[in-house]
């Protein structure tokens, strides 16, 4: 019976302590001033062979706190006006537009970020600068409430059920 419990315990503890989480990226730009924090993918808002958006974004704009209407990231075939594509835009102005490669990789309904620096060209302007891509460091390594009570709950039924046994005699020769 209690080996049972112990079983069905360990099961539930390892479904609920572990929590999904995406893997998160950095952008950064000196150039143009900007830098925002996004998940990997957003699959909920993608155009097959033109672009995905990301609504909603807090990040800085030339060195104040900002809230993105919305971040689009354009795939390298699609030409927004001749000579630009791939890159990305916020507020859906063309003031705003940065082209240059696709900074995602798989397709706009399952997009995922690839680190690195990107040389883009700001759209009108003609202005050269950078976007850098980076990981953010996962914190998921701190254990969670949940996750210590689980422990410590396991620790006592372990103690318990050995309590429990009585004494075990070793015979030894």
């Amino acid at each position: 019976m209690i080996r049972k419990l112990l079983i069905s315990s360990a099961i539930a503890g390892a479904a609920i302590a572990s929590p999904a989480s995406a893997a998160k990226f950095m952008f950064t730009s000196t150039a143009f001033d900007l830098t925002f924090e996004l998940p990997d993918s957003n699959p909920d808002n993608g155009f097959p062979g033109q672009f995905f958006y990301s609504p909603g974004t807090t990040g800085t704009l030339n060195g104040s706190a900002f809230e993105f209407q919305s971040l689009t990231f354009f795939s390298a075939d699609y030409d927004l006006t001749p000579g630009f594509s791939g890159g990305f835009s916020y507020d859906n102005t063309y003031a705003a537009i940065f082209s240059g490669l696709q900074l995602y990789s798989g397709t706009e309904a399952a997009p995922r970020f690839v680190a690195g620096t990107y040389a883009l060209t700001q759209f009108g302007s003609g202005t050269a600068g950078t976007l850098t891509i980076s990981d953010v460091a996962d914190v998921s390594a701190v254990p969670e409430p949940m996750t210590w009570a689980l422990m410590v709950g396991g620790f006592g039924m372990v103690g318990g059920a050995m309590r429990r046994n009585g004494k075990v005699a070793v015979a030894r020769t």
